[in-house]
């Protein structure tokens, strides 16, 4: 099966086996809670550091301080008033990407976020 497909550098042709559509629909359900929870990650994200400019150095300290992915994913719900999902969220980051978050940049990608999501409604 032959799917185009538009992107950046232009129109792209792909070919799909006729069983990614069947896979597709036993899991688009799923697809869509993982999209739908991405933007109110990023949402509770861009309030939590427009609300405290020191948010990254409680992110970081709840986690060095805790005993365990657990505890901290929980610390880190309880303390910073975030669902535990946003709280997975920045247990999975790396230090790398942890480290550089801020509120421009959280804002950036929920920009990016949207605009991608916009793309999906047709």
């Amino acid at each position: 099966m032959k799917v185009n497909v538009v992107n950046k550098n232009g129109m792209s042709t792909l070919f799909v086996k006729a069983d990614f559509y069947k896979v597709l629909d036993k899991n688009l359900a799923a697809i869509c809670e993982i999209i739908a929870y991405k933007g109110k990650v990023l949402k509770e994200l861009v309030t939590l550091f427009e609300k405290d400019s020191d948010s990254l150095d409680a992110i970081i300290q709840i986690i060095i301080s805790s005993r365990g992915e657990i505890a901290a994913r929980h610390s880190l719900s309880e303390k910073l008033g975030i669902n535990l999902i946003t709280a997975q969220y920045l247990l999975d980051m790396s230090l790398e990407s942890l480290t550089a978050l801020n509120s421009e940049k959280v804002k950036k990608m929920l920009d990016n976020y949207n605009a991608n999501v916009s793309k999906l409604v047709v």
